[in-house]
């Protein structure tokens, strides 16, 4: 996901350090880039997933989210399980 929304050039909504724009146009392209970065998350998890992410008002907050869920401390023997199954 985070390749993706690299290639996109929608990385930046996950940055913690961004701060909204005060002007008008510039917000509004920022709120456009962060509700299609969001849209393209909602997508790619399954639905138990996203009914624990869908009230995030933001991106950055939807990350966060997903973060303990995808890189907690048992990913590591996960990720070996399934190249295992491979």
């Amino acid at each position: 996901m985070r390749a993706e929304l690299q290639a996109r050039k929608l990385w930046q909504t996950v940055n913690e350090n961004l701060v909204p724009p005060t002007d008008e146009k510039a917000l509004e392209a920022y709120n456009t880039k962060n509700e299609l970065a969001t849209s393209m998350i909602y997508r790619a998890v399954s639905d138990d997933v996203l009914l624990m992410i869908f009230f995030s008002t933001s991106t950055k907050e939807v990350w966060d989210k997903l973060k303990p869920i995808y890189l907690g401390s048992n990913f590591p023997r996960r990720f070996t399980i399934l190249q295992k199954l491979r």
